[in-house]
């Protein structure tokens, strides 16, 4: 009776945030190599994302959106009149929800009021005056801020670019532990973006308020990304 060898070999490599295995599948009897390809790449931003909110509560839906207009309405003219384009101006949540009285044991909740969140995002080109931005938004009413990240404004090469050398490093990683096992790579079976371009995010809510007015440098920011890999091991002319 034939007997079937299953063979497990898990080989760890200390490069990067590499990972990476060998393994022959039992259904196939198919050896193959997986690692993870890293990229990264230092770039200098040339644009600001600012997230701002505006959150109004009331008794009823007409006052509380009304409200909320007005904020938001003024909000906007405050930064068109800070340079910054309309177009750049961009609605990215609106939402309406009741607001319910939950005190007391009555069992059936009752509506007491209305919550109406209206937040937009505001694309900056000129990052020095990303200060003044923030604080032009809060002396206009803004009372949420949901984040500040710093990117490219075409950045589609830049992505080709990660994921050709993340592809690269992977296969070199594949090559490395090949060799290292005394057998030949074989073609890539499988390859699967694992990680996405990073956007760079600003720390805090309190950064937000110490910098409000003042410069705000993007400095020089990293993106990466992983691609995760799968190689043959080819079938050796002694194999059998």
């Amino acid at each position: 009776m034939k007997r079937i060898l299953k063979i497990v070999l898990i080989c760890t490599l200390l490069v990067g945030t590499m990972t990476s295995s060998y393994a022959v599948a039992a259904d196939k009897n198919l050896a193959t190599i997986s690692v993870t390809g890293s990229a990264k790449i230092p770039i200098t931003p040339n644009v600001a994302y600012l997230n701002l909110g505006v959150t109004t509560t009331g008794a009823d839906v007409e006052s509380t959106r009304t409200e909320n207009e007005s904020i938001m309405r003024r909000t906007i003219e405050g930064l068109i009149a800070q340079g910054i384009d309309r177009k750049m101006i961009t609605t990215s949540q609106f939402s309406l929800q009741p607001m319910y009285n939950n005190e007391g044991r009555d069992t059936v909740q009752r509506i007491i009021g209305y919550r109406l969140q209206n937040n937009v995002t505001v694309a900056i080109e000129e990052l020095s005056s990303v200060g003044t931005v923030i604080d032009t938004a809060f002396r206009s009413g803004v009372n949420q801020f949901n984040g500040l990240r710093f990117g490219l404004k075409n950045d589609s090469s830049l992505r080709e670019e990660l994921l050709r050398k993340a592809v690269q490093d992977g296969r070199h990683k594949a090559q490395i532990i090949a060799d290292a096992l005394g057998v030949t790579l074989g073609y890539p079976l499988s390859v699967s973006e694992a990680g996405g371009y990073v956007p760079m995010q600003a720390d805090s809510y309190q950064m937000m308020k110490t910098a409000a007015g003042a410069p705000i440098e993007a400095g020089m920011q990293t993106v990466s990304l992983n691609v995760n890999l799968v190689f043959t091991i080819a079938e050796s002319n002694s194999s059998k």
